[in-house]
């Protein structure tokens, strides 16, 4: 009879096995086992659900701060703009290169952040150029030769430093 139970075993699910032979020890260890990797799944499956209903809000909430995020990038670009008004008015306003280096530096930062790496070490290139022009307008300003000196040294390294 056990032979014959192996081989309907073989052939047949364990349901099957169980309602051919109910005092069958292997049938009712794999009945168990599948029943309880069911539980499992069913319970996955609820977690799932869960998982599902607070995933929503974060990603909601990840693409409310990546909007911001491009927003503050067009608000930068809108100041950098200004500031390019001001100094073909005034090209030797040190301030305005001064200001100007900063919303570069400021924008690398942000675009960096965002993984546009090659677009934060273009802004951190042009902040160079603009703390350098106002250094050569006003050689003793030590604030911005710190901060020349720490974008040069971002630009070096491939900007893996943080200003």
């Amino acid at each position: 009879m056990k032979k014959a139970i192996f081989r309907t075993c073989d052939k047949q699910s364990t349901y099957e096995a169980l309602r051919d032979a109910p005092d069958y020890v292997d049938a009712q260890n794999k009945n168990r086992l599948s029943l309880g990797n069911l539980g499992l799944l069913q319970a996955g499956l609820a977690q799932y659900g869960e998982a599902l209903k607070r995933y929503g809000p974060a990603i909601a909430s990840y693409d409310e701060v990546l909007a911001r995020h491009e927003e503050a990038v067009k608000i930068y670009c809108q100041a950098i703009t200004s500031f390019d008004e001001g100094l073909r008015r005034a090209p030797d306003y040190v301030y305005a290169h001064n200001n100007k280096g900063l919303a570069l530096q400021s924008l690398g930062i942000l675009l960096a952040a965002l993984s546009k790496h090659e677009e934060a070490l273009e802004s951190y290139s042009k902040a160079v150029a603009a703390f350098s022009r106002s250094l050569k307008i006003a050689p003793l300003q030590t604030t911005i030769r710190e901060l020349l000196e720490e974008l040069q040294r971002k630009l070096d390294d491939g900007g893996k430093t943080r200003p």
